[in-house]
């Protein structure tokens, strides 16, 4: 969950033993899942109601934080948007979610 260096992160030459426990991304279901368009990073969501976003060359948690709005109780799917790379500026992923009662938009 706060793994800011990544499953394949090296400790003394060799690589860092990992527990199953450990390696858990949410604490409940995760219901939502997307990819940035260059496949850079991996965006997942989840009943614990916590939006992650992955580095997909480390697997690791890029730590950002979206703040206590995000609301994800669905048993169904819930995905996260990213919009097209073609409409937001050079090097910025602009997210859409789908909360209880809102569109929440944030920049990654």
């Amino acid at each position: 969950m706060e793994d800011s260096v990544g499953l394949g992160a090296l400790k003394s030459g060799t690589v860092a033993q990992r527990h199953r426990e450990r390696g858990k991304a949410h604490t409940g279901p995760v219901n939502g899942l997307t990819w940035t368009d260059n496949g850079q990073y991996v965006v997942t969501t989840g009943h614990d109601e916590r939006i992650r976003v992955w580095d997909t060359v480390t697997g690791a948690n890029t730590l950002a934080s979206f703040g206590p709005m995000v609301k994800n109780k669905h048993l169904s799917s819930l995905l996260p948007l990213l919009a097209p790379s073609s409409l937001v500026a050079p090097g910025k992923d602009v997210l859409f979610y789908p909360s209880e009662r809102e569109i929440l938009v944030y920049e990654l």
